[in-house]
């Protein structure tokens, strides 16, 4: 009995839902309905209806306000996150500058001592590939905060670059660090070093001393350069050019030349060729109007046609050109000097 009350229920909702509607009344009540109450029941219906489109834009608007005021805040956003950026990449690139002007302020001379120190790697080798070269030796100054790239001139392959730098009074050569030390005023010698990333230098020499101010040559692009070995020799019936090599006259190894200078009411003395590798020559200077000086290493370098000596003992920059076997120059543009055999 409950089960065909249920079901006669149903279908009487089924019946109602499918029943057409006048102005929100079912047509039966409809048809029964006078003229005043259709009017009325309109009324109401028209009503309703208003107030449901009214209900329905309101909320529409509040929908639009709403996502209006989600998407200016997300703009918002975007543009506060823009800003700090800026600020940020502004504040960076003005820590930079402040870094680059204080790293030259000491290569210039205008740092506090200790600041600036010379480097010279020679000797041993590194390895590149599977063979261990031999390479020129290096010399170069670098500033309390600096680190600066070598670049390892390998003709036949790219080789990774070796990095230097000197933080807080330690050098550090490829993350192998050297803390300062007293022995650095007059130069202390780390022999048979070596590093541990490729190229790997195997029991090289690294010369540390601190220094008070930088030369042109000294800030130039840092290159550690291959020496070239022999190759096998071919036979050769004959050769009308012979090959160039650079010549490092009349800086000679082995060879004894006179100097003089007009510095300090006119200096004179010896310089001895000690060595020489590719186009540059190392020299033991004497000076005969200041003998207690001793022996004052001396490197140089023949390059685009002039010669640049370095005297890092007593900071001076002697850059000439050679006529006649004779080297005419300056000495820090400011004394003449002679080099003569």
């Amino acid at each position: 009995m409950k089960k065909n009350f249920v079901a006669g229920l149903f279908l009487l909702l089924c019946l109602a839902a499918c029943a057409p509607y006048m102005y929100g009344v079912p047509q039966e009540s409809w048809d029964r309905m006078s003229e005043p109450e259709r009017i009325e029941a309109m009324r109401i219906y028209e009503r309703n209806e208003q107030a449901r489109r009214q209900a329905a834009e309101e909320r529409a608007r509040n929908r639009a306000i709403e996502e209006q005021a989600r998407r200016q805040a997300a703009e918002e956003r975007a543009r506060h996150e823009s800003w700090e950026r800026e600020q940020a990449l502004a504040h960076q690139a003005a820590l930079e500058r402040e870094r680059r002007e204080r790293i030259e302020a000491i290569h210039r001379g205008e740092g506090a001592y200790g600041k600036l120190i010379r480097v010279r790697l020679q000797g041993g080798g590194i390895r590149i590939g599977d063979r261990l070269q031999r390479y020129e030796p290096l010399t170069f100054t670098i500033a309390d905060g600096e680190t600066r790239r070598i670049d390892v001139a390998d003709h036949q392959r790219k080789t990774p670059d070796l990095t230097v730098s000197y933080v807080d009074g330690a050098f550090s050569l490829e993350g192998t660090r050297f803390t300062y030390d007293k022995s650095w005023r007059r130069g202390k010698v780390y022999a048979g070093i070596g590093t541990s990333r490729a190229p790997e230098l195997r029991g090289a020499d690294l010369f540390i001393e601190v220094h008070n101010r930088s030369t042109s040559l000294e800030r130039e692009t840092l290159r550690l350069v291959l020496i070239r070995e022999p190759e096998a020799p071919v036979m050769i019936r004959e050769r009308k050019h012979p090959a160039s090599t650079a010549s490092t006259a009349p800086f000679i190894s082995g060879k004894t030349l006179r100097w003089e200078t007009d510095a300090q009411g006119g200096q004179n003395g010896t310089i001895h060729v000690t060595s020489t590798n590719g186009s540059s020559f190392y020299l033991d200077q004497k000076n005969n109007k200041n003998r207690a000086a001793g022996i004052i290493k001396l490197e140089g370098k023949i390059k685009d046609g002039k010669v640049f000596i370095n005297n890092y003992t007593w900071n001076e920059m002697w850059i000439g050109t050679l006529s006649n076997g004779i080297v005419f120059g300056k000495i820090n543009n400011k004394y003449s000097f002679r080099i003569s055999e």
